[in-house]
């Protein structure tokens, strides 16, 4: 009955899990086709204004909806592939956001002079809310929205594309502790030399301060508006799993506190596994935090959809905990493919074993860490529980050794 009531519980977590992902997916459908169609009016109502033909606007218009459809279409394939930044693809709406202000400042640019297109932040805020090619579809579909209805010509298409593509390729992808000082200054250089090359020197004037006025102002924009980019990308993105995990990981957060007064055997059961996959990690250069929060919510298995949604769990975790439940719930009969779950597996069992022995006076007596590590291996071996993981031989006697060296903490369990 128990085992029935299990199953149950999972398979209505997956069935509201899905439904929730289908409303999502519908609410996202819907907002795409609204800005399309918005999109296509006000290209309308500008070449209108413009005073361009009919044939004109559109063909214009046909081009520019191609573009924006291909960027819909690369961003559905790429979040589904887990080829796009993980907070992008869990709510699109922010990429969605995100594009629709650089629609705007696209619409804002055909008024403005050429020299004054500040495209590169836009390249770069939809490459790392997307991807790098993700961003430079949308960022060039954009830049060809501006130049076609500005008049500006392909001399300032061309200057733009190669400007901000050269800031995309010096920025992304940011990383943890990266200075950016440097590559922000190289952008900034390639921005004011690509506007000399592409506007002032086939100007066919004698140069003057007047005409670097405009590139400089370009340029401070430009430059204001990619530091602002990096600072919310690693405040919203970056950094944000990194204080998710200092709350999850800390053991006197609500759930582990419940945990440790409803049921305190489990409890130290938790935090000693923990212990040992933490130095397993630290060994096999494994996701630290991931792992750790995986060893302290692992027992959890039967209820982790209600525990991602109601805690924001960090990705990584998630992915964790999950094959790990996939595994527990199959009976051991599913394939361990990770070395993050072969960690969390070997521990959960070698910890489980010695705190049995250990509650038992009798076997407490002749307690033998070594004996218990080598017959859990070797069960493990007949049974050909890591036979499918990406485990090599040489991690999994290294893991072993782990073990065998913890005499002193295994006295301390006494």
């Amino acid at each position: 009955m128990a085992e029935a009531t299990e199953k149950d519980n999972t398979g209505t977590n997956k069935n509201a899990e899905k439904n929730s992902l289908r409303r999502g997916r519908l609410g996202f459908i819907l907002s795409k086709t609204a800005l399309l169609t918005i999109v296509m009016a006000g290209l309308f109502a500008v070449g209108f204004y413009k005073k361009l033909g009919v044939e004109t606007q559109i063909s214009y218009i046909v081009m520019c909806m191609l573009g924006l459809g291909t960027v819909f279409f690369r961003f559905r394939r790429d979040s589904e592939n887990g080829s796009v930044n993980e907070i992008s693809a869990r709510h699109p709406f922010k990429f969605l956001g995100f594009l629709t202000l650089g629609i705007m400042l696209s619409f804002a640019c055909m008024f403005l002079p050429v020299e004054c297109m500040p495209m590169a932040p836009v390249f770069l805020i939809l490459s790392l809310y997307g991807n790098t090619a993700i961003g430079t579809i949308a960022g060039t579909t954009l830049l060809m929205m501006s130049v076609l209805f500005s008049g500006a010509g392909l001399p300032v298409f061309f200057m733009y594309i190669v400007s901000s593509l050269f800031t995309v390729g010096m920025i992304c992808p940011i990383r943890e502790d990266e200075k950016f000082g440097g590559r922000i200054f190289l952008s900034a250089c390639c921005i004011f030399v690509c506007e000399i090359a592409g506007i002032i020197l086939p100007a066919n004037e004698r140069p003057s301060f007047e005409m670097f006025i405009i590139p400089i102002v370009n340029i401070i924009i430009s430059t204001i508006l990619i530091i602002g980019i990096i600072r919310l990308y690693s405040r919203k993105v970056l950094y944000y799993y990194r204080d998710k995990y200092l709350e999850l990981n800390d053991t006197e957060n609500p759930m582990m506190k419940e945990l440790r007064e409803n049921n305190t055997p489990l409890y130290k059961q938790c935090i000693h596994t923990t212990h040992f996959i933490e130095l397993i990690s630290k060994e096999f250069g494994l996701d630290m935090d991931a792992m750790k929060c995986a060893g302290y919510y692992h027992n959890k298995k039967d209820e982790l959809q209600a525990l991602f949604e109601a805690n924001d769990f960090p990705p990584a975790a998630r992915r964790i905990l999950e094959e790990y439940a996939e595994y527990k719930n199959g009976g051991g009969k599913v394939n361990i493919r990770t070395r993050e779950v072969a960690a969390i597996i070997a521990s959960e069992t070698v910890i489980t074993t010695i705190l049995k022995v250990l509650s038992d006076e009798e076997r407490k007596k002749s307690f033998d860490s070594d004996r218990i590590i080598d017959a859990t291996f070797s069960h493990f071996d007949n049974t050909g529980t890591f036979n499918n993981c990406n485990i090599s031989l040489a991690e999994l006697l290294k893991m072993k050794k782990i073990f065998k060296d913890a005499k002193l903490y295994y006295d301390f369990l006494r």
